[in-house]
Formats: structure tokens, C-alpha cells, sequence
């Protein structure tokens, strides 16, 4: 019951948290340049434990499914714009890169080509993490040192 009334989506990259900004916003030692895209709150923790990425986050709380009746709309992509567009506008950190951790299945695909379409053009290095994730698998089952290479070795959109 007190998880219930006390846990909230961090306001800023939508990681769950029990203080006004989850701790890896409030960190002054992470990297406002790079932000980390992922599906869900629990891959944050398979991406901290590489040791690999020292940026920001942003979660998006799912990925584009039509056949589930989920689309754009339904995930936290806007907020994601807004940040990059708060940046140029100087009216937040500004962001250089984005670094797409999504699972390697046909959902994950489609979202990174959407966001792909609506964050070029933006002057933005888009990338998405390598293919030593095995295609078909979520981000949960990827061991420590696959993570790490995949995240070392991501290829530019």
C-alpha cells in the first residue's frame, strides 16, 4: 500500500521513483548530453549494470504495437521531443546524442524507426545499440558483457 501512495514516474525521463526526480536525474556526475532511450523502467537497471553509459535516460513505457492497439501516442515519444527541443531552444541541457536500448523484436523496430523519423534533422547523434543483442529477445535476459559491448559498439542511424 505505501509503494502505491510514495512510487511515481520521475517527472523528467519517467524512471520510476520515490523522491521528486529519480536518482539518475538528480546525479551531478551523469552526462545531460547523451540520453538513453529504453522501454520499460527495469532496463535502466540491465544498462547501469554494464557500467558503459554515464548519461541521462528516458523511458518510454512500452513499444509501438499496432496489433495491441498501442501507438505513439500511447507511449512517452512527445516528452522525448520536448526534451531534445528544450535543449535547442536553450530552455534545457542540450542534448548531442541519443542512444536508442530497445528490445530487438518487430515492436522495438518500429518504434526506433519512428523516433529515427522524428528526431533527425534535429543535430543529433542517433544511434541505436548494437546487434549483439540476439534478434527476437528482450533487454531483461542480456548478460553484463553483451550489454557493454552493445552499448560500446552501437551503430549511428
Amino acid at each position: 500500500m505505501r509503494v502505491k501512495a510514495e512510487v511515481h514516474e520521475c517527472p523528467r525521463c519517467f524512471n520510476y521513483t520515490d523522491t521528486d526526480l529519480c536518482r539518475f536525474c538528480e546525479d551531478p556526475h551523469r552526462s545531460d548530453e547523451s540520453i538513453c532511450v529504453v522501454e520499460e523502467p527495469a532496463d535502466i537497471v540491465r544498462i547501469e549494470s554494464s557500467g558503459a553509459f554515464r548519461g541521462r535516460y528516458h523511458v518510454l513505457h512500452g513499444a509501438i504495437s499496432p496489433l495491441e492497439g498501442i501507438g505513439p501516442q500511447d507511449l512517452k515519444i512527445k516528452e522525448l521531443v520536448e526534451r531534445v527541443e528544450a535543449g535547442l531552444s536553450g530552455q534545457g541541457p542540450v542534448i548531442k546524442e541519443i542512444i536508442l536500448a530497445l528490445d530487438a523484436d518487430l515492436e522495438g523496430d518500429t518504434t526506433i524507426l519512428y523516433l529515427a523519423k522524428h528526431l533527425q534533422g534535429k543535430g543529433l547523434k542517433l544511434s541505436r545499440i548494437a546487434h549483439g543483442v540476439p534478434i527476437g529477445s528482450d533487454i531483461d535476459f542480456i548478460d553484463d558483457r553483451t550489454m557493454g559491448r552493445a552499448l560500446q559498439n552501437r551503430v549511428e542511424l
